[in-house]
């Protein structure tokens, strides 16, 4: 009887994908979940997006400015990992860039001067071409951002938004720069003029945009005011927060109030037993707790607690570190 022999094949046999048991995977420390509290994760890949003529790109150069300089964004939300950013407006001179940068540095008493946010210095950048591609990695190799900010996807992808092939293939790419490089991508997006009533659904194109998207900023007009809503693909979305983009005396975005009753920040102001609930549970002496460990046996809301803790923090009681709140030191 006659038997089949198999070819044995010459080729080197190929190296398998590195694999980790989940008990070797290290646990996500809710204390660095956020590159912007609320309202952008670490290392989150996402887009900013709203109709034509809706400030997105001062929203854009807001959150910018805020990771470079550490200071708030939007007024409202605080900076967790200040770092360089890299910033391509692709429809502004860099004058222009300039220009805004420094309204946003005078709104805040600061200067331009010296902060680590770098603006792309060339004409054009398209992710679907090659080189280009390979110029942006070296780019981030050399700087080593926190923050990547391309606006607005058309002038960055000559790609057909409708085709899930030709999106997926940039949006890839740009998810295989963010894991390599550890960074934050922003990029700045059109919505759909008549829109659902997700905000996903919202965006205008292939499906694909709102599958990649770690967080999401949705910028929409309630008569002179500016609503911003916020996704998170693995965190609460916070409540919508409502602004007003004045032009005097320094173009700069302002919280159109306080926050009305039942919003959270209006309730830590009429709830001072919180605060010394919080006060309460850091020791005089010893390490810092996580936020997770306050709320957790204060039993509140998240967003009370952090309210609270800020509250706290403006008037010098307590600090916030790496580890999490503490006391001020000198304070009884």
């Amino acid at each position: 009887m006659s038997t089949i022999s198999m070819p044995v094949s010459t080729c080197s046999p190929e190296v398998p994908f590195p694999v980790r048991r989940i008990d070797e995977v290290e646990l996500q420390d809710p204390e660095t979940l956020w590159l912007i509290e609320d309202l952008w994760l670490r290392e989150g890949v996402g887009l900013l997006r709203a109709p034509p003529k809706h400030f997105k790109t001062w929203f854009a150069s807001d959150i910018a400015f805020s990771v470079a300089t550490g200071t708030p964004a939007l007024g409202r939300y605080r900076v967790c990992e200040p770092g360089t950013v890299l910033f391509f407006g692709a429809d502004d001179s860099s004058p222009s860039l300039r220009t805004r940068f420094d309204c946003l540095a005078q709104s805040r008493g600061l200067s331009v001067e010296g902060i680590p946010l770098y603006l792309l210095d060339i004409n054009s950048l398209r992710l679907e071409n090659p080189k280009h591609l390979r110029r942006l990695e070296a780019t981030l190799d050399e700087h080593r951002p926190r923050l990547l900010v391309l606006d607005p996807l058309v002038r960055v992808a000559c790609v057909d938004e409708n085709s899930a092939a030709e999106v997926s293939t940039v949006l890839g790419s740009l998810r295989e720069l963010q894991r390599r490089f550890h960074v934050a991508v922003l990029l700045v997006h059109h919505i759909r003029k008549a829109s659902g009533s997700s905000p996903t659904q919202a965006l205008r194109g292939s499906g694909d945009f709102g599958a990649w998207s770690d967080s999401n900023l949705i910028i929409r007009s309630r008569k002179d005011d500016l609503v911003l809503t916020l996704e998170h693909r693995s965190a609460p979305a916070p409540d919508p927060l409502v602004l007003r983009f004045l032009a005097d005396p320094i173009p700069h975005f302002s919280p159109v109030s306080r926050p009305a009753a039942g919003d959270p920040a209006s309730r830590t102001a009429q709830d001072p037993d919180l605060a010394a609930v919080l006060l309460a549970c850091l020791p005089k002496i010893g390490a810092a707790r996580p936020t997770v460990d306050l709320r957790e046996q204060v039993g509140r809301r998240k967003t009370d607690v952090i309210e609270a803790l800020r509250h706290l923090e403006e008037n010098g009681l307590v600090e916030r570190i790496k580890e999490g709140w503490r006391r001020t030191p000198g304070t009884s």
